[in-house]
């Protein structure tokens, strides 16, 4: 399956982070594609999708809702 994880910071930054990196490790070692998303930041840990990074992820990231369901990707 894959999954798209959004989150404002793709680097260490505090608790949301930890939980993020440790669920996509979870994720990936059940045999998921975990996608990321976020804010561009010369940081951020190195992924193969970095170039949908945004600059000004904070105003997108918080007009997302909770919880997303997309489907038909």
């Amino acid at each position: 399956m894959k999954v798209l994880q959004v989150n404002k910071f793709l680097h260490p930054h505090g608790g949301s982070e930890s939980v993020l990196f440790q669920t996509k490790a979870l994720l990936e070692a059940h045999g998921h594609q975990v996608l990321l998303f976020g804010m561009r930041d010369p940081r951020n840990v190195p992924h193969p999708h970095a170039r949908f990074e945004v600059d000004m992820a904070a105003p997108l990231i918080a007009a997302l809702p909770a919880l997303m369901h997309v489907r038909g990707l």
